[in-house]
Parts: structure tokens; C-alpha cells; sequence
């Protein structure tokens, strides 16, 4: 009866050990897939700002001009 808990017990924290390694493992994954997730964002987020800022500025440098050529015309 003792050997048998023993052995119960013995399984039972082999178990836990190892659905803490597949956790651990899951969890590390998910990790590396939501900061991927996050960098793919950061980026899309930063040439997203560069896009506006070049067309605000392109539109700026035009409107500038227009009105350069207008009050000069």
C-alpha cells in the first residue's frame, strides 16, 4: 500500500514537472510569436508615420511651391 502511494506520488510530481516543461515550452512559443507579432506592428506602425511624414512633407515642399509660384506669378 505504501509502495503504491509512493509510486502515485512519485508519477504525480513527474507530471507536473513535465506539463510545466510543455507549458513553459507552449508559453515560450507564444511568446516569440506575439513579439514577432509585436515587431511586424512596431514596424508596420514606423513605415506607416515615414509614409505620412514623406507624403506630408512632399505635400508641403508642393503646396510651398504653388504658392511660391503664385505669389511670385
Amino acid at each position: 500500500m505504501g509502495t503504491h502511494h509512493y509510486e502515485s506520488s512519485s508519477t504525480f510530481i513527474f507530471n507536473i514537472f513535465i506539463n510545466h516543461r510543455s507549458f513553459y515550452f507552449i508559453s515560450s512559443l507564444y511568446l516569440q510569436h506575439f513579439s514577432s507579432k509585436l515587431l511586424f506592428g512596431f514596424n508596420y506602425l514606423y513605415s506607416l508615420i515615414t509614409r505620412t511624414e514623406h507624403s506630408l512633407s512632399l505635400s508641403l515642399s508642393l503646396s510651398l511651391s504653388l504658392s511660391l509660384s503664385l505669389t511670385t506669378g
